[in-house]
């Protein structure tokens, strides 16, 4: 009987590995300036990766220097920062935990205020980075401004433990269709 079950999770397995091999895929270089723990990073790439697992779309995250070292230049890039006196040349980041530009598909996190925002939380700064990544990974995939009243592109932050949000329908749509179609 366990011999019978152990062959059915496979099968299970093996059916999930083939859809998410027929997945969009977004491949993302990720700089790690601000030097965040390695455990964190992984906890936040996967917490972003599982923000756009829900609507199909896979992440493959590859970080700086094997980028460099293999000459890849995957199409967006997110940096992760810290505050600095270089950021208050631009106003409409002052009080931001990050900002895109996706003239040039690079968007920025700015750590020291992820984790600041989480001190008097319960939720962890792997988890609040995961989710400030997803949306500025957002920013540089959708069109326009991008903000929405709910789901991952709203503007405003919640830094209380709730379940894990992704996009709108609309938003989902669009990000499917530029990662498959280019538009």
């Amino acid at each position: 009987m366990a011999a019978a079950i152990l062959v059915v999770l496979f099968a299970f397995s093996a059916v999930d590995a083939d859809a998410a091999d027929d997945a969009p895929t977004v491949i993302v270089r990720l700089d790690n300036l601000a030097l965040v723990p390695a455990g964190d990073l992984d906890f936040a790439e996967g917490r972003a990766a599982a923000v756009f697992s829900r609507i199909g779309v896979q992440v493959t995250w590859i970080p700086e220097q094997i980028a460099v070292r293999d000459h890849v230049m995957p199409p967006f890039t997110v940096v992760l920062i810290k505050s600095g006196s270089d950021l208050t040349v631009r106003p409409a980041i002052v009080d931001a935990l990050g900002f895109a530009d996706p003239s040039v598909s690079r968007a920025h996190v700015i750590y020291d205020r992820v984790e600041a925002l989480t001190e008097r939380s319960q939720l962890s700064a792997a988890s609040l980075l995961g989710d400030v990544i997803a949306h500025e990974l957002g920013h540089l995939i959708l069109p326009g401004p991008g903000h929405t009243t709910r789901g991952i592109m709203r503007s405003g932050v919640d830094v209380h433990v709730h379940p894990m949000e992704t996009f709108t329908g609309p938003q989902a749509r669009q990000i499917v269709s530029r990662l498959i179609h280019g538009r």
